[in-house]
């Protein structure tokens, strides 16, 4: 039974019981079953009202897990391109030694004030310099990547440089 219904059952029963709407306790009784009814017509669209907000609240919980499936998505897609990204990029820097090697360019590097050593690379012909850290033996060209050796053989005829081997003699 709703409030509705329960209201208008006690209205009948004081009705029926012949109470006199004329007399004081006819009067506060028409007075309590007429705020009842009020009461009831407000909560039951208090009832809707809470209804709606709910069916509302549903719609906004679909609408958010499907922008959530989406930004899923997008995110899935942008993170797959950083990474291929990143593992293409990553290959040019699996010389350790690379974060060493300079472009040569001018902004990053001074000729006069490098305290290292320089040599030309007899494959690609590009001025490769090192430095005390690097192993004169194995020295890699950050243009073509060839490995060579800066090691004084004694043949200088080749180099055109003073020989220092000779010089130590």
């Amino acid at each position: 039974m709703t409030l509705t219904e329960k209201a208008a059952y006690l209205k009948g029963m004081m009705e029926g019981m012949s109470f006199e709407p004329t007399t004081n306790e006819g009067k506060l009784l028409a007075k309590v079953i007429e705020l009842l009814e009020e009461i009831t017509v407000t909560v039951e669209d208090l009832e809707n009202q809470v209804d709606a907000i709910d069916d509302f609240t549903d719609e906004l919980a679909n609408y958010a897990e499907q922008i959530d499936d989406d930004l899923t998505d997008l995110e899935d897609l942008v993170c797959a391109e950083d990474d291929y990204f990143d593992d293409e990029d990553d290959e040019d820097f699996e010389d350790e030694d690379y974060e060493d090697e300079c472009c040569e360019c001018d902004e990053c590097f001074d000729e006069e004030d490098y305290d290292g050593y320089e040599t030309e690379c007899p494959i690609c012909g590009k001025t490769v310099f090192f430095d005390d850290d690097d192993d004169p033996e194995d020295v890699v060209c950050p243009s073509c990547g060839e490995h060579f050796s800066c090691v004084c053989d004694g043949d200088c005829a080749e180099c055109g440089d003073p020989c220092p081997v000779k010089d130590e003699e």
